[in-house]
């Protein structure tokens, strides 16, 4: 009975555990593509900039 009890216990925090590796994978691709797009804003504002000029 306290082994199935246990083994319960580590199942419930290993999935939190994934759960929570997922979601900061989540947000941290998140924040590289935001950080892509802007430079790739940035680029074409100066490619911009200088086809203006």
């Amino acid at each position: 009975m306290f082994s199935s009890v246990v083994r319960l216990a580590r199942v419930g925090v290993r999935r939190r555990y994934h759960h929570t590796v997922r979601l900061s994978l989540s947000v941290y691709s998140i924040n590289v593509v935001k950080m892509k797009v802007k430079a790739m804003i940035l680029v074409a504002c100066e490619i911009a900039m200088v086809m203006t000029c």
